[in-house]
């Protein structure tokens, strides 16, 4: 195998961590022990690495006398050994730099994506940095003007009544700040981990909208009425928000109450924008 004596040090409290190494090993990528914790990484004497740095871009190690490589240089490099075109196109400047602020977005908010109880004290724990979270926060605002403003104006547009542009954008924003003055008032602690975790829930709302969207037009297209079915997804769609809120705050073991001012914001907003 041509990445014998090479160990990826991953994350083992992070689900997206877990699963994309696992996927290395489970298609020959990886020997099944080139997948090493971190935490028993940086007890193993064979391996020297920057620990701060591999906590934010995943090291891969090896216990030869081999350079080691981080974050996206990592990945490239295990792809490249049966794939070598994926390696020469991932380091042409242009997209190595695009898969890099990818990469950096992604794994500065792993555990805002996919928030989990450590079972290892979150040895492997990125610290906060504002400025990834908040372009991740613009990124998943972005998506929801995108993808839940198609689905407005394929369906409600004659129900809004404003026909502004950026409206689910604004609301957007305008949630943030609305949960941020509960969030104060409930004195919880990490308000930049919770608006994080607004923006996924938003974020997931706007991809099951855009796929709603899709589904809605495919049937529109074979002739049928999808009237009905345009108010109906778009409420199960807000339930299933709610209930990640629900599950997310729970996780992070914020007081319930922030579900609930939520679900108030959403209850209270809509009859403003929308001709009941």
């Amino acid at each position: 195998m041509k990445t014998a004596h090479y160990y990826l040090l991953y994350d083992e409290d992070c689900s997206l961590c877990r699963w994309y190494t696992n996927t290395f090993v489970r298609y020959g990528f990886l020997q099944s022990d080139a997948r090493m914790p971190f935490h028993k990484g940086i007890q193993d004497a064979r391996f020297s690495f920057d620990e701060d740095r591999a906590r934010t871009e995943i090291a891969l190690v090896s216990d030869q006398d081999q350079p080691v490589r981080y974050g996206i240089d990592s990945l490239l490099f295990i792809l490249g050994r049966r794939w070598k075109w994926v390696e020469l196109i991932g380091h042409f400047a242009p997209i190595h730099f695009l898969l890099r602020m990818l990469y950096k977005v992604i794994s500065w908010n792993r555990k805002v994506i996919a928030p989990v109880t450590c079972t290892t004290d979150c040895r492997c724990e990125p610290p906060l940095n504002r400025f990834w979270r908040l372009v991740f926060i613009l990124l998943c605002g972005s998506l929801t003007y995108v993808l839940v403003g198609s689905y407005f104006t394929a369906y409600f547009q004659e129900n809004l009544r404003w026909q502004t542009p950026g409206l689910e954008g604004g609301l957007f924003l305008v949630q943030i700040g609305f949960q941020f003055l509960f969030f104060r008032v409930f004195r919880q602690r990490d308000f930049w981990m919770y608006a994080g975790q607004i923006a996924v829930v938003s974020a997931i709302g706007a991809l099951v909208l855009g796929l709603a969207l899709l589904g809605l037009n495919l049937l529109s297209s074979a002739g049928l009425d999808v009237q009905f079915l345009e108010q109906t997804t778009f409420g199960l769609v807000l339930g299933i928000m709610l209930l990640e809120h629900a599950r997310r705050v729970r996780m992070l073991g914020l007081t319930k109450w922030l579900t609930v001012t939520w679900f108030i914001f959403r209850l209270a907003i809509y009859p403003l924008i929308f001709i009941l």
